[in-house]
């Protein structure tokens, strides 16, 4: 699934994308995922938001 990007005033992320963002991080907690270390998250993350977005992160923004 890709939701649209769209610029908008609720911040960096919009909200219905950053609501999925949440419900992939719960279920890769169920399926026994570990996102134990700060980099482990950053990575679901930013694979998550590609796959929901079709956009890659940059690496400045990786950062």
């Amino acid at each position: 699934m890709t939701l649209a990007v769209r610029a908008t005033d609720q911040g960096p992320i919009p909200e219905a994308i950053h609501k999925h963002l949440w419900e992939c991080v719960s279920a890769r907690l169920q399926r026994g995922d570990w996102l134990i270390r700060t980099l482990d998250f950053q990575r679901a993350l930013e694979a998550d938001y590609t796959a929901l977005t079709g956009v890659s992160i940059s690496a400045s923004v990786s950062r």
